[in-house]
């Protein structure tokens, strides 16, 4: 059985370690970049089973990242699961949204569901 690749995308040094061991723990392989811009870098060589992004970074925010996913054929079909820890008019639709402070439980049941 392959394991599922998640890249989190997240600017916060301690999140970042926490999502990630998190999701190791639970059995994918994780890799994790600081904003947009290097998840850009990331996807120009691998294809993850899903993306976690935080919604407000630096350089590159997770909205700008959905966008430049969607208008790329081969990263259009990839799932991505939004994380704010703000409510933000800014939110694109129709994405699974996490909520900062959300539960590991809930992050992992998330990516699972959508990974399945």
């Amino acid at each position: 059985m392959r394991v599922a690749t998640i890249l989190v995308v997240e600017d916060e040094a301690q999140l970042q370690y926490v999502f990630s061991l998190a999701l190791e723990r639970a059995g994918f392989d994780v890799h994790v970049t600081s904003n947009g811009s290097e998840a850009l870098t990331y996807l120009d060589h691998t294809i993850p089973d899903l993306v976690v992004t935080d919604l407000s970074m630096p350089e590159l925010s997770g909205a700008e990242l959905v966008q430049h996913m969607a208008a790329h054929p081969a990263l259009a079909h990839v799932p991505i699961v939004l994380m704010s820890g703000v409510s933000d008019s800014a939110v694109p639709s129709g994405y699974p949204l996490l909520e900062k402070p959300f539960s590991l439980h809930d992050l992992i049941r998330t990516v699972s569901k959508l990974v399945g």
